[in-house]
């Protein structure tokens, strides 16, 4: 009895010692796989990986200060969103601003960023440098705190490292880009397009807008969009060039073509994520146009010469270099 009371507990440590050993192995296994798709992981996404834990555990907040227009609403919303992630700091939206909810709701990807109730008390300003400059110390914030940024953001600059993520921030509303799509089907009805360009004209705020007949930018002229549509038609087959105007009167009388037809502008969210959904781009002046090129994945001309020289302007502050110019 005592022998075979031996034996069984001899076996049952030995079944305990494989069960052990193959667990040991099959963690062996498991890790050394980790590693290996660790390691060859694109570089990009190991550091959008690093920068999303970081962010998850950051406790210092970054903000921005709204204009009232979207097109600059936006610039200041992407620049903040950039800089607050190179920073290793969250980017939340001033929730006391009525911006914010406008911009929650035209965008999907802005419902993600959280807002913050008491950011004019408690967040250190820090105010970047002058008018169509890229101010590089942004990207050197010292405060240990919090931080609210003003001053001018519009420069592409700030945020050019994190394009794809920005994108993702103004991903338009599922209702915004259906009506988007009926527009775009009832403008290119009839037509046998191969290639769709969007044109946009903006003249109308000049004129309208008291604080507009204060600015000096200049408004390109019919030579412009013509110079602008003849390199398409040089560059490709069946091309359609819809142009969405505020001012159609002046458009149909001054750059008319069998190969062109017309929409009326709506609202800025709208005309943007129209041009938006176009092959390609041909923008004027402001920021709707901008953005609009910004958020189009196609070529984009844009016209270089819509402010005098006197003012102390960088173009490349502003304007992506794959982008291409005409100026007259």
């Amino acid at each position: 009895m005592l022998f075979r009371n031996t034996t069984r507990l001899r076996r049952i440590t030995c079944d305990v010692k494989k069960a052990i050993l193959l667990v040991l192995v099959a963690n062996f296994f498991f890790l050394s796989f980790t590693l290996h798709t660790r390691l060859h992981l694109p570089y990009n996404d190991l550091q959008e990986e690093y920068v999303q834990e970081l962010s998850s555990n950051q406790s210092r907040q970054l903000t921005v200060v709204l204009q009232r227009r979207l097109g600059d609403m936006m610039f200041e919303a992407a620049s903040g969103y950039a800089i607050a992630n190179h920073s290793h700091m969250q980017f939340v939206l001033p929730c006391e601003q009525i911006a914010v909810q406008e911009l929650k709701e035209l965008f999907v990807g802005m419902r993600d960023i959280p807002c913050s109730s008491n950011a004019s008390s408690t967040f250190t300003d820090v105010k970047l440098s002058s008018w169509h400059q890229f101010d590089p110390s942004a990207f050197k914030l010292q405060p240990r705190g919090n931080v609210v940024l003003s001053g001018y953001l519009q420069s592409f600059k700030y945020f050019q490292s994190r394009k794809h993520g920005v994108k993702q921030l103004f991903q338009f509303s599922p209702q915004i880009e259906a009506a988007s799509a009926v527009r775009i089907k009832n403008a290119t009805a009839g037509r046998r397009a191969k290639t769709i360009v969007g044109v946009h004209v903006h003249r109308r705020e000049r004129h309208h807008q008291p604080l507009a007949k204060q600015l000096v930018y200049v408004l390109p002229g019919a030579d412009y969009y013509e110079a602008a549509m003849s390199h398409f038609r040089k560059k490709y087959d069946g091309v359609l060039f819809v142009v969405l105007s505020d001012d159609v009167e002046w458009s149909v009388a001054n750059i008319r073509r069998n190969d062109v037809v017309f929409v009326n502008s709506t609202s800025i969210s709208a005309d943007m994520c129209m041009l938006a959904r176009m092959d390609h781009v041909v923008i004027g002046v402001g920021t709707t146009g901008w953005w609009s090129a910004f958020l189009n994945d196609g070529q984009v001309i844009y016209f270089r010469n819509f402010l005098p020289p006197k003012f102390e302007f960088r173009a490349d502050d502003y304007f992506p270099k794959e982008w291409f110019s005409l100026g007259f």
